[in-house]
């Protein structure tokens, strides 16, 4: 109940929802407002790193993780939201494979695949980067799954802001 409360606070004050997976609530250095795990299916927290991650204002979120093992169970976030269009932000850093090849898997929004074989790492080692696209949402559910390829898919943060 406390999740929902939380979640339509955001949506009346107009604000983008920022989950940081793995994590507890965070201000970023940039001033930006992270809210803990919240709406995971699955999983589990990794983190926190304690090396630094470049490329981004808002480290602290590369952090902590969720990572996803290959249980046979659904694996991803469902949010509860009202129907409309959303832009959905995906964030990542790899913090343990120091080198390419060694993960690499698919993700699903609203059951359409939007990254194919996509390997972290490709930002380079500890470094933030983002993957986004655009969505429905008509069923008042935004599911993102995770679908494992090479080891453990991993995710460090979530942004969805309502473009309608």
């Amino acid at each position: 109940a406390g999740d929902l409360r939380w979640l339509l606070g955001e949506l009346s004050a107009d604000k983008r929802l920022r989950i940081n997976c793995g994590g507890d609530d965070v201000v970023c250095k940039d001033g930006s407002q992270w809210g803990r795990d919240r709406f995971a299916l699955g999983g589990r927290i990794a983190g926190p790193f304690t090396g630094e991650v470049a490329a981004s204002e808002a480290r602290e979120v590369y952090k902590t993780q969720r990572w996803f093992p290959d249980d046979g169970s659904w694996a991803g976030y469902r949010f509860p939201l009202p129907p409309g269009r959303y832009r959905v932000a995906l964030h990542f850093a790899e913090t343990w494979f120091r080198r390419p090849g060694l993960r690499r898997f698919d993700v699903l929004i609203q059951g359409k695949e939007v990254l194919k074989d996509f390997k972290p790492i490709s930002f380079g080692f500890a470094i933030a980067g983002r993957k986004s696209c655009e969505t429905m949402v008509e069923d008042g559910t935004l599911a993102i799954e995770f679908v494992h390829g090479l080891d453990n898919p991993v995710v460090s943060a979530i942004e969805i802001e309502r473009v309608d």
